[in-house]
């Protein structure tokens, strides 16, 4: 589950980038903030994370916002999907736990918006 909820985070912070000032000015400090991004660069034990995506969350509840880390999105396999082999490059998470957010590919290498560090280039071949 703390896997689940850093990787909205993420995505909350790649759709936002102001994001981490104002959660730092809600009350999520600068230490907690590197505690987290050590925990996620190094794999810490995933529900070690938790004590710090709750606070995230308080923070973000001052805010005004609600489920930063938390989603209700569901997968689903698209309905009649083309039969056969595909291939697509792209750019993924680059930690010892890395989560399932994925860039598409580009000339440049995208960043993850919660540790800054490069992401990985991958090559998915499916069907």
């Amino acid at each position: 589950m703390a896997l689940e909820r850093v990787e909205q985070l993420c995505l909350s912070m790649a759709s936002d980038p102001s994001l981490q000032a104002a959660l730092h000015d809600a009350g999520f400090n600068r230490t907690q903030w590197e505690l987290l991004v050590g925990a996620v660069r190094h794999g810490s034990d995933p529900e070690a994370l938790t004590p710090l995506l709750d606070a995230i969350e308080e923070a973000a509840a001052a805010l005004g916002v609600d489920g930063l880390t938390t989603t209700d999105r569901q997968f689903q396999p698209l309905p009649d999907a083309t039969a056969g082999v595909r291939t697509t490059h792209r750019w993924r998470c680059p930690h010892p736990r890395p989560c399932s957010r994925v860039e598409p590919g580009s000339s440049t290498t995208p960043v993850c918006p919660l540790t800054q560090d490069p992401l990985t280039p991958v090559t998915v071949v499916s069907g």
